[in-house]
Parts: C-alpha cells; structure tokens; sequence
C-alpha cells in the first residue's frame, strides 16, 4: 500500500516536471518568435512607473521648494546689493550737482572783471555771527595767505564787506548791512556822492549825507567812490529802493538794498589792492557800469 503511494507520488512529481518544462520551452519558443516577455514586461513595467513617479512627486516638491527658497534668497541678497550701489550712485549724483554748482560759483568768481590788474585771494566762508547786534562771518584765509585788516572782500556780484580780524588761519569780516559799518558810494549815473550805512541784517541800508537836491532816483545804483582808501571805487554796493522827504526836518531820507544777498555766502573774494591808490579809480564808471549790467 505503502509502495503504491510512492509510486503514484513520483509519477505526479514526473508529471509537474514535465509540465514545467513543457511550459518553459513554449515560452522559450514564443519569446524567441515574437518577444513575449518583453512585451509583458513593458506591461508590467507601466504599474511599476506609476508607482515611481508618485513615490518621486513629495521629493520633486521638496527640491522645487528648496530651490525656490534659495533663488528667493540670492534674489534678495542681490536686491540689497543693487539698492546700496544704488544708494552710492545717487549719493555721487547728489555731490556732482554739489559741485557742478560749486563749480559755477568760482567760474562767477574767478572771472569777475571789476578791479583789473590786481591779486585776488579766493576764500570760503566757515562761519557766521549774525543777530540783532552784529553781522559777522569767519572766512578760511588768514595772515598767512596774505590776508590783512580793512581789505575789501567781494563775490561775483558787488561788495561784501571788509576784514575787522585776523589771525593765522582765519579772519573775521564785517559785512556792510553791520549798524557799525557805513561805505562812501556814489550813484553810478550821475557820481553824486554819500555815505551807505548799515542797519541790520535782512535791512534796508540808510543813505545819508547829501543835498536835498541831489538827483537821485529808486532803482539807481550805488557803487563804491573810493574816498576814505577802504574800497577801491567802481564796486556795485545797493540799489536804491526809497525816497522820502522829511517834512519837518526837510532832509530828504533814501534807503537801499544791498545787491549782494548776504544770507546766501559761500564762496568770497579778497581783493589785495594798492591802498595808496585808494582815492583813484580803478575802474572807468562806463566800464563799470557795463560789468554790472551784465552780471
């Protein structure tokens, strides 16, 4: 009974062999003629690639996020870069213009033509001392640039004031609008000749010592005459801007503006003239006139 097992166990084993084997030629064969497993295993391979791609999608998102997080910080450290060079650039601009006006103001300075053949000092104001009492300014040349008290100090335009102090680097100059200071001037149209005197800053100036019948007009222009040897004569000072008479005194009273605006200096002129000469002109009143038109 036993033996009867066996037999019909082994034949069953024989059976699957060749079953196996039968099976595996057939497929042997049908690959080799028309490429079975290649076929079923790009079937095979379609799931597969389905899978990959989702397990693949968290770890793209990661890397796009990550590379989004990096382009967006290199974006904003080259905008911080871009907006201080930036900065830098406006600020040069900002100085150019600085000094394109600078520029214009020496050019105004340095070719100012009133008092020919003669040195001048260029200076910059430092300093200012204005209030009710005085009008001051402190100017960066002193005595070791030539500098001395009671020289005459200019811009482009007419006559600032003259030079009260003086010490090695530095100098102290008395603006005309001052109450202490007054400057011999006459009218450029007719050379009727007065006295300018101060009268605070941000003022009309008084015009004082003349004849009630001296010709003089609102509009007319006040220059320099010389007299006293502080100013050489020709230098345009105010314009007269009133003229009242005086009903009980009968004086006539005429006030002025200064041509300069005295709140608005920076770059100065000293004149170094001969004060020996003070009483000569040295510029010809229609030459004069002329450089102050065109100014």
């Amino acid at each position: 009974m036993h033996s009867i097992f066996n037999k019909k166990k082994h034949t069953f084993l024989r059976f699957r062999l060749f079953f196996y084997i039968t099976i595996s030629l057939m497929i042997i064969i049908s690959d080799i003629r028309y490429n079975i497993l290649v076929k079923i295993q790009n079937y095979i391979d379609y799931p597969s690639f389905f899978l990959h791609f989702l397990s693949n999608i968290p770890n793209q998102w990661l890397q796009t996020i990550s590379q989004s997080l990096k382009n967006n910080q290199e974006l904003l450290s080259k905008n911080n870069i871009l907006q201080q060079e930036l900065s830098y650039k406006n600020s040069e601009l900002l100085l150019m213009e600085h000094y394109k006006q600078e520029n214009i103001k020496l050019r105004e300075l340095l070719s100012s033509p009133l008092l020919y053949n003669e040195k001048k000092i260029l200076t910059q104001v430092i300093s200012t001392k204005i209030n009710q009492y005085t009008s001051q300014i402190i100017i960066d040349k002193g005595i070791r640039h030539g500098v001395y008290v009671g020289q005459p100090v200019i811009n482009h335009k007419g006559i600032i004031g003259q030079v009260i102090a003086t010490n090695d680097i530095t100098s102290r100059v008395l603006l005309i609008c001052d109450t202490s200071h007054a400057v011999p001037v006459q009218i450029l149209r007719n050379n009727t000749r007065m006295i300018l005197n101060g009268n605070g800053y941000k003022k009309t100036m008084d015009i004082k010592h003349f004849p009630n019948n001296s010709d003089i007009q609102i509009g007319d222009i006040l220059i320099t005459s010389g007299i006293g040897g502080r100013f050489p004569a020709g230098y345009p000072v105010a314009t007269v801007s009133s003229i009242v008479v005086d009903k009980k005194t009968g004086y006539t009273v005429a006030q002025a503006y200064p041509i300069v605006q005295l709140d608005n200096l920076s770059y100065l002129l000293l004149l170094c003239w001969n004060i020996t000469d003070s009483t000569k002109s040295n510029v010809p009143l229609n030459k004069t006139h002329k450089i102050f038109i065109n100014k």
